[in-house]
């Protein structure tokens, strides 16, 4: 049952573009953002979207197939670049810097840092966030 009561207006659908999505309506080109709100009030609002892939993390050095998404070790790291990079941080170890630098280093477009309080202690000061800031 619809929370609120409020049931998904049916002259509303999802359409791909490239990689991301769009809501569209289908009886005409402006929507107003009240209308938007309203639309995602709805319980099943995602409806008529894709399902997301799944991938596997897996070692870098076992097989690989398209569901995969390789792990490395910053040792392992060290001379490659990627698009995206996403480092884990955890607990008290000697090579956190280290380890940024490297991350801030090969990441061409994105670089995302996952820490514990104990790794987030070790971060430069420009790095810490508190919760509300994040998004």
């Amino acid at each position: 049952m619809p929370r609120h009561g409020i049931r998904k207006n049916q002259s509303f659908y999802w359409t791909l573009h490239g990689n991301s999505v769009a809501l569209r309506s289908r009886s005409r080109a402006y929507v107003s953002p009240l209308e938007n709100i309203l639309y995602f009030q709805a319980v099943d609002w995602q409806s008529g979207l894709l399902t997301p892939q799944q991938k596997t993390l897996v070692p870098f050095f076992m097989p690989q197939s398209s569901n995969t998404v390789p792990i490395y070790a910053i040792s392992d790291f060290k001379g490659l670049e990627a698009d995206a990079v996403i480092l884990l941080m955890r607990g008290k170890v000697l090579n956190h810097r280290q380890a940024l630098y490297v991350g801030i280093s090969r990441a061409r477009a994105s670089l995302s840092i996952i820490d514990d309080e104990v790794a987030a202690g070790d971060l430069p000061r420009g790095f810490k966030w508190d919760a509300q800031d994040c998004y």
